[in-house]
């Protein structure tokens, strides 16, 4: 008998693999390389799953009194804190697969104060906490609005400044 089918490191490849690995973990953490419209589209969604089952588990423990219950809702929070943290991630390594600085997203939260401070600029009086008050719609959405253009425009063709295009 092989025991070298059962070994550790059989195991270990098995795992690196896998479907599961190879969508959901691997360069979970990462800033290098690219991330092509297919993987980005289906770690969005996993995010999305993940807060739905998260807040129906958080809702059934809330109704109910049970241990169990409680420490489900603590694991499911802490999987979609970890999830929140990763789409920061996927997102820069979506710009690099445009040939662009993943940093770039830090600057669209920004944008909505800007337009506050140049409505304030203009000779019509209104004062900066109205006008971030008029603003603020915007201000939460265009975050959300990112992911509609890096979820449907093609990446780089080729190599670019960031790598080699992704594979899967």
């Amino acid at each position: 008998m092989n025991y070298a089918l059962w070994g550790k490191q059989n195991f270990v490849n098995n795992i690196k693999n896998s479907f599961f690995y190879k969508k959901f973990i691997k360069n979970l953490f990462s800033t290098k390389g690219r991330t092509n419209r297919k993987e980005y589209i289906t770690r969005l969604l996993m995010t999305i799953l993940l807060y739905i089952v998260s807040n129906l588990i958080y809702k059934l423990s809330y109704l109910s009194d049970n241990f169990l219950l409680n420490i489900i809702t603590i694991i499911s929070s802490l999987v979609c804190f970890i999830y929140t943290i990763q789409v920061f991630f996927l997102n820069h390594r979506r710009l690099h697969d445009f040939n662009a600085s993943g940093w770039w997203q830090l600057l669209i939260p920004f944008i909505p104060f800007v337009i506050c401070i140049i409505k304030v600029q203009f000779p019509i009086t209104i004062s900066l906490v109205q006008s971030f008050l008029l603003v603020m719609p915007l201000f939460l959405l265009l975050p959300y609005i990112l992911f509609i253009p890096l979820s449907i425009i093609k990446g780089t063709d080729g190599v670019n400044d960031y790598g080699e295009p992704p594979e899967y």
